[in-house]
């Protein structure tokens, strides 16, 4: 009924050096692309941001997480995600005592 045409497969390029030449043969024949995901046009998300608000928690909340040091459960943090360019940024909030501080800021493509 329906028949399986055979794919012609490129030349494997040669082997490097790293594990068996088997393995790297089965590696490259192994390999599948993924269509990229389409992001909507930047326009659309202009001027838009999500914001998030944030606490660290220790294992009485999540079993498994590391134990917390003195004062950590009581630091509060905001999560800033812009999704015309992806970028992310997490700020301390102002607890008494201290100042607020910039923690971490990760911009997609620089």
């Amino acid at each position: 009924m329906f028949q399986q045409q055979a794919k012609s497969l490129p030349p494997l390029p040669p082997h490097n050096g790293f594990g068996s030449e088997e393995d790297s043969a089965n590696s490259c024949l192994r390999l599948s692309s993924r269509a990229r995901v389409r992001r909507a046009p930047p326009a659309a998300d202009a001027g838009v941001e999500a914001l998030f608000a944030a606490r660290l928690v220790g294992p009485e909340t999540v079993p498994g997480a590391c134990r917390l040091s003195d004062g950590d459960a009581e630091r509060r943090f905001s999560v800033r995600w812009t999704p015309a360019d992806g970028a992310v940024a997490v700020f301390e909030e102002r607890a008494p005592g201290r100042a607020a501080k910039k923690r971490k800021r990760k911009g997609v493509g620089g």
